[in-house]
Formats: structure tokens, C-alpha cells, sequence
């Protein structure tokens, strides 16, 4: 059943968001045409639409995660905590697989925005000489990798990197979730009380980040010697990957504690 609902929830965005990404590469190929011809000596008024391409281009970049996130939050208004949830509550499926489709499809855009977001940079600042260097530098890297000797230390600190960044980004989603399923467990005000406890949860975290960037302090006091620096960086990855899985383990509970006893549709 988790495939299905993934089915619709692709399907659903995919037709708000899909079209975006099309406008975004659009302006990057104008920006690109201006780039080139911004030093060439144009009229004022032809330099002064090259430049207001540049700046839509930019805006685009900015507004394309803007765009995907709000997407993602009217999508699981409407679709969880509106009057639509009466018929997505009584669909045949466990609020977990509910859940877990929302994050699912919101990871996925999210990580197409980024892509899309750094192929329109490419296409925008696209030349012959720079794709050369860029490739230059790639095979550098690729050389470097190989002529380390401790292969497996550095593909550890890259799936380790990876994997931090998928937890985080399904930590993110469920902080939302968790702050727009209490605010909608109000009869009024729901989305002032959303509000309300998004900032109150995010100054709990600041507090308790505070408190976790001293500890890393500590830990990191010798990290520049190269003996130490393998230890201490895995000491950092579990005291982060840790706090960052208690916090979802907790926004969790909270999204479906919210939408199992409290989520007020009236």
C-alpha cells in the first residue's frame, strides 16, 4: 500500500513542481545568452534586460527550494489536516504508511531541487574552458583518491556524510509535521498554534545544540593531528547521527500521537 500512496503523492506534486523546474532551466539558458553578452558594450536598455535576467535567474535558484517547500507543506495540509484528511484517514492504510509517503516524496524533490538547482548553475555559467577545468579538477580529485592508502576511511566519512544528511532531512520534514499536527489539534487558531510550537521546539533545540557544541569542542581539541583524526571525527558523527535519530524518534511520535488522538477537522 506505501507504493500507492507514493504513486499519488508523485503524481500530485509532480504537477505543481515538474513545470517549476522546467521554468528554472528555462532562465538559466536565457542567463547563460546574458552572461556572455553583459561585457560586449550594448545600449543601456539592452544591458538593463540582460541584467534583469541575470537577477530573475538568481531569484529562480532561491525561489525553486522556496517553491518545493512550500509544496510539500500545503500538500501535507491538505491532503493529512484539512478537510481532505477525512477521506485520507479512512483509506484502508496506517497513518505510518501515511507518514512515511509525505517524507518519501518530500526527500525525493528536495534532492531533485538541488540537482536541478546546480544543472541550471552549470547551464547559466556554462564554457568550453571551464567544463575542461572542472574535468581537470574532478581527475585530481579521483587521483588523489586512489593514491591514498586508507581507501575505506575516506568512503566511511562519505557514507557517513550521506547518510547524517538523509536522517537530517527526514528530521526536517517530521519537526513540520509534528508543529502543524499539534497546531491542528486546536479547534481555532490552527495555524497561529503551529506557529506557536515551531518556535517554541526551535528554541529547545538551539538550547540543547548549545549544549551539544560544547561537547564537540571538547572533543575536537586534537582533531588536527592525523592520528586522532579518524576517532574524532566519528565521535562527532555519533553524538550528531544520535541526537539527530532521538529527535526524529520523538517527531515521530509526536506526528502520529497527533494524528492518531488529537487531529481536530472541523
Amino acid at each position: 500500500m506505501l507504493g500507492k500512496l507514493l504513486k499519488h503523492e508523485f503524481r500530485a506534486t509532480g504537477r505543481l513542481i515538474l513545470p517549476m523546474y522546467a521554468v528554472v532551466l528555462l532562465v538559466s539558458l536565457f542567463a547563460h545568452f546574458a552572461f556572455r553578452m553583459l561585457d560586449r558594450g550594448l545600449p543601456v536598455f539592452l544591458g538593463l534586460l540582460l541584467y534583469l535576467i541575470v537577477a530573475a535567474f538568481f531569484i529562480g535558484l532561491i525561489g525553486a527550494f522556496v517553491y518545493t517547500f512550500v509544496v510539500m507543506i500545503v500538500r501535507f495540509k491538505r491532503n493529512v489536516l484539512s478537510d481532505e484528511g477525512y477521506l485520507t484517514m479512512t483509506l484502508p492504510v496506517s497513518i505510518h504508511s501515511i507518514l512515511w509517503a509525505k517524507i518519501i516524496v518530500s526527500l525525493v524533490w528536495s534532492a531533485a531541487t538541488v540537482l536541478i538547482a546546480a544543472l541550471s548553475v552549470v547551464i547559466a555559467a556554462f564554457e568550453v574552458g571551464w567544463v575542461v577545468e572542472a574535468l581537470k579538477d574532478l581527475g585530481y580529485l579521483f587521483e588523489l583518491f586512489f593514491s591514498y592508502d586508507d581507501k575505506a576511511s575516506v568512503l566511511g566519512w562519505m557514507l557517513s556524510i550521506a547518510l547524517y544528511a538523509v536522517v537530517s532531512g527526514i528530521v526536517g520534514c517530521l519537526n513540520i509535521y509534528s508543529c502543524m499536527t499539534i497546531g491542528y489539534g486546536f479547534a481555532r487558531n490552527k495555524v497561529l498554534w503551529s506557529i506557536v510550537a515551531y518556535f517554541i521546539i526551535s528554541i529547545i533545540l538551539g538550547w540543547i545544540g548549545g549544549g551539544s557544541l560544547q561537547v564537540l569542542v571538547s572533543l575536537n581539541e586534537n582533531v588536527f593531528t592525523s592520528e586522532t583524526f579518524n576517532e574524532s571525527f566519528y565521535q562527532n558523527f555519533t553524538l550528531l547521527f544520535g541526537s539527530q535519530l532521538l529527535y526524529g524518534v520523538i517527531f515521530y511520535v509526536l506526528t502520529w500521537w497527533n494524528l492518531r488522538y488529537r487531529l481536530n477537522l472541523e
